[in-house]
């Protein structure tokens, strides 16, 4: 049986358990440090590296959760770091 089939069996039966929401604030807009302009903003790539971009996030564990990092450039979007 999947998941799909035993939503419907508790919709059916006016099933409907709240799910637990996992969220975690990781940014702190207010702050008095300087915000940096995109400077890659209208930069146009053409060819590989040239531009490399990237970005942060984290990922939910059993314990809590842990920061991704990841290093990517603009023209093959493969992975750098």
């Amino acid at each position: 049986m999947n998941s799909k089939k035993v939503r419907r069996i508790m919709r059916d039966n006016d099933l409907n358990p709240e799910r637990k929401h996992r969220y975690t604030g990781t940014t702190d807009s207010s702050h008095d440090s300087p915000i940096y302009r995109n400077v890659a903003k209208g930069f146009e790539v053409h060819g590989p590296d040239q531009l490399w971009v990237g970005d942060i996030t984290y990922v939910a564990i059993g314990t809590g959760f842990v920061y991704l990092a990841v290093i990517l450039d603009a023209w093959s979007r493969k992975v750098v770091g």
